[in-house]
């Protein structure tokens, strides 16, 4: 079991799963823990959640994730999908939000907020190439002034595309251009954790933020 860590804040919770096992053993470890969880339906004598996705990867990230949050209390047999594409819960637990990346799921569950998201992402030279689909001339400018070399551009990139995701799943419209619909706050360094500020319309949230030197992890919030 590849649990990787299980935090507790004052307005969420988190949990994160180290993705080493097959799609088909971690819907072997679900479908062990799927009996001890309590299910509102009367006809259902063995519990069963069954992947959409046919993609060993995709199948990978859809265990994982409910793996991670049944390690916060969260009855996996309660996500659903919204027609918007973001997971929901249908029994007024909560609210939730997804992330996954090469090698980790993520899971942020908060009882109280509902506008909350997620992003974990690994650095990686190809943001370099993706960065003028997200990003606008004035934060492009700002990481030319502040981060000179490739390596610290590269770290800044995956900060910005992290916080975007992250305030995507927030604000939970589908109608958003990661250029300019979001006013976030720059930054001239990244910390190996930080916080910062942002906006949507009169919406305003705040980002934590935590970087390893591979990993971004950017937990979202609206204040």
């Amino acid at each position: 079991m590849a649990l990787h860590s299980i935090e507790h804040h004052e307005h969420y919770s988190l949990a994160i799963w180290k993705m080493e096992e097959s799609a088909e053993v971690l819907s072997s470890l679900l479908d062990a823990a799927l009996p001890g969880v309590p299910t509102s339906c009367p006809h259902m004598t063995c519990p069963h959640i069954v992947c959409p996705h046919t993609a060993e990867k995709r199948r990978q990230e859809f265990y994982a994730c409910r793996l991670a949050a049944l390690q916060l209390g969260i009855n996996p047999l309660s996500i659903e999908k919204h027609p918007d594409g973001h997971p929901v819960l249908n029994d007024g637990s909560g609210f939730i939000s997804f992330s996954h990346s090469r090698d980790f799921a993520a899971v942020l569950f908060s009882s109280q907020k509902d506008h909350i998201g997620i992003d974990i992402e690994t650095a990686s030279p190809r943001l370099l190439k993706a960065a003028q689909k997200y990003m606008n001339g004035k934060e492009l400018a700002h990481i030319e002034a502040f981060f000179p070399d490739e390596k610290a551009t590269i770290e800044a990139l995956t900060l910005y595309w992290c916080i975007k995701e992250a305030l995507f799943k927030a604000v939970q419209s589908g109608k958003i251009d990661f250029q300019q619909s979001f006013q976030i706050e720059l930054v001239e360094t990244v910390k190996s954790e930080g916080s910062l500020k942002a906006s949507y319309k009169d919406s305003h949230f705040r980002l934590d933020y935590r970087f390893d030197g591979e990993s971004m992890l950017c937990v979202c919030m609206e204040d």
